[in-house]
């Protein structure tokens, strides 16, 4: 499953498809609605793409704490226990088997002349994806590592590049089969 938007810890948010950037928000989706989540068994692998969602080192006081003008973990006063990512492989009952996310600014390009506006953190994303379907592979951490390895051998690793790498965090069983076992 693939999430595609903006976000801070406890919160993902997208712009609809035909939308005007800031005005026509979806609504989104936040840690604060995981109850009314209820997939059962069918836990997905979510890439989530968006700022923050997986900075994974906020508390509840410290989101108390924080005031508008200083705010060190992005949560803007409101108090979260858990970062969006890693909620939704701690949610009982559904929720996630695995996720990814960006552990602090989700960066991509809006140059208008780019021959390839999938850049930065979007590319790394989507390497995953491309892992699976188009390199068979039916790890968890091996489809994240060759996403970042893609990544690298396609891209001039530059100071953005590097930290788009280096920002992108995977929670769950790294040693996951894709898929599942055949019984």
């Amino acid at each position: 499953m693939y999430f595609e938007g903006h976000g801070n810890p406890y919160s993902w948010n997208t712009i609809w498809y035909d939308g005007v950037y800031p005005k026509n928000w979806t609504g989104g989706f936040n840690i604060y609605a995981y109850p009314l989540l209820m997939n059962g068994n069918k836990l997905p692998v979510v890439i989530v793409g968006g700022c923050h969602n997986a900075l994974y080192n906020v508390t509840f006081i410290g989101g108390l704490l924080e005031n508008k003008t200083h705010h060190p973990h992005f949560l803007y006063g409101i108090p979260a226990a858990v970062c969006f990512s890693a909620g939704l492989i701690t949610k009982t009952h559904g929720g996630a088997i695995a996720s990814t996310g960006c552990t602090g600014y989700g960066l991509g390009s809006e140059d208008e002349g780019v021959e390839d506006p999938v850049t930065l953190s979007s590319a790394l994303e989507l390497n995953f994806f491309w892992q699976i379907g188009n390199n068979s592979v039916t790890n968890l951490a091996k489809a994240h590592s060759q996403a970042i390895t893609k990544y690298i051998n396609e891209h001039s690793t530059h100071y953005l590049d590097a930290f788009v790498i280096t920002n992108w965090a995977l929670f769950g069983d790294p040693s996951l089969k894709l898929g599942g076992y055949s019984l």
